[in-house]
């Protein structure tokens, strides 16, 4: 109930903050700003509620069902916003991403609809002494995902020439963005009461299970996508995106986003140990991290903002690098090393495997056509997997026996 009070304060203030954002600039510049505010803002209500009903699913131990709907939601969110975009223009991103926000509470309600859990606002709840603190805890919680988006504004801001690079830089930081809505995000999302429950038995040792339990897998599902969309991912973008970018922007965009992918894998770091100090409840470190991770990139940014887009996008990535240690050491305190040094050993497999990807794309030359980077996208898929499989069965099983044993919308009696 407290998510949709301040969706109707958002959007009640979206024309101010519209205006805002878009001071001294052209009015078709406001009038964007406000519809992406007006789409946006209720997406973000949808995630909320998404998330909500996916930590049920977890306390009910169906979390991998949460996984797959998150994963399905994901996909969904970033195709729509490419064929929509390529129509409309940047609207189309905001409206794909409530698309894959509506399938994301759509997918977790039928599901909760089986066991006859049905969930909906409830007016009352604004009445009692623990909304308050819930909205609290809202508020700390968010400071960690609200710095990653303010870390873009910096980025942006810091953009002034050539003209057409914000728009250039933005598409390429939501692409690769997207990713971590197929890998992290979900994970960083389901994890959190099966945490709670296992730092009550365990204390802060249980931090570090979680992480190197999780990350493995956060991994394994990221770095195909990272090494897939730079071995294949050119021919792609010129087919959606030429009727809107010249072949300079879209050579530009492209290469950003190779830059970024770099922050992205940092992000997905940022995000999981995020979960866990906000399973902590430690409040001031948690804003500390957030403050101190804008500043980072005020400084980094804008201290190579006049050698272009690139330089910019390179300090973006490595400030986020930066952060996710920063983040590593206010979680695990003075083994901050030995537990970074742990990840790493755990996700090298993931980096690993990913060279499949470059070694089949030599295989199409270096100008495929759309048609043959789809195909050899889906090689390399099947290549990963099937090495997956082979070399990294620990991790690798538990998504083939997922993808035999989840069929979340099957009726009540087929299961019986």
């Amino acid at each position: 109930m407290l998510a949709l009070v301040a969706t109707g304060l958002m959007l009640a203030i979206s024309p101010l903050l519209a205006l805002l954002l878009t001071h001294g600039r052209p009015g078709s510049a406001h009038r964007t700003a406000l519809f992406s505010l007006l789409i946006l803002v209720p997406a973000a209500y949808l995630q909320i509620h998404g998330g909500a009903l996916s930590a049920t699913l977890s306390a009910m131990s169906r979390y991998p069902v949460s996984i797959a709907i998150y994963v399905v939601s994901g996909t969904t969110a970033l195709g729509s916003s490419i064929v929509i975009s390529t129509q409309i223009g940047v609207l189309g991103a905001g409206i794909g991403v409530s698309v894959g926000a509506v399938f994301l509470v759509i997918g977790h309600s039928l599901y909760l609809r089986r066991f006859g859990i049905y969930v909906s606002p409830r007016p009352k709840a604004l009445r009692e002494r623990a909304t308050a603190r819930f909205g609290f805890y809202l508020l700390a919680g968010a400071a960690l995902g609200a710095s990653l988006q303010l870390n873009l504004a910096v980025a942006l801001s810091a953009l002034s020439r050539p003209p057409g690079v914000v728009t250039v830089y933005s598409y390429a930081y939501y692409g690769v963005a997207m990713m971590l809505n197929l890998s992290s995000a979900p994970v960083s999302v389901v994890m959190l009461p099966r945490l709670m429950d296992a730092l009550a038995t365990k204390g802060r040792a249980a931090l570090r299970d979680q992480l190197l339990a999780v990350v493995p897998y956060v991994f394994c599902v990221l770095m195909p996508m990272i090494a897939g969309f730079i071995a294949f991912g050119k021919p792609l973008l010129e087919v959606l995106l030429s009727p809107e970018l010249s072949q300079h922007g879209i050579d530009q965009l492209y290469g950003l986003a190779i830059v970024l992918t770099l922050m992205v894998i940092s992000a997905s770091l940022f995000t999981l140990v995020g979960s866990l100090l906000l399973a902590l409840r430690e409040w001031n470190k948690v804003f500390y991290v957030a403050v101190t991770g804008v500043i980072v990139h005020v400084v980094a940014i804008y201290g190579v903002a006049r050698f272009g887009a690139f330089a910019v996008a390179s300090a973006h990535a490595a400030a986020t690098a930066l952060m996710a240690v920063v983040l590593l050491r206010a979680t695990f305190g003075s083994d901050f090393v030995g537990v970074l040094g742990a990840v790493i050993r755990r996700t090298a497999p993931a980096f690993g495997l990913s060279i499949v990807f470059p070694v089949v794309s030599a295989g199409f030359g270096a100008h495929p056509s759309a048609a043959a980077a789809l195909g050899g996208l889906a090689v390399g898929c099947v290549g990963y997997g099937a090495l997956a499989v082979v070399l990294w069965p620990k991790v690798a099983g538990p998504f083939v026996t997922l993808a035999r044993q989840i069929r979340p919308f099957r009726s009540r009696t087929s299961t019986a």
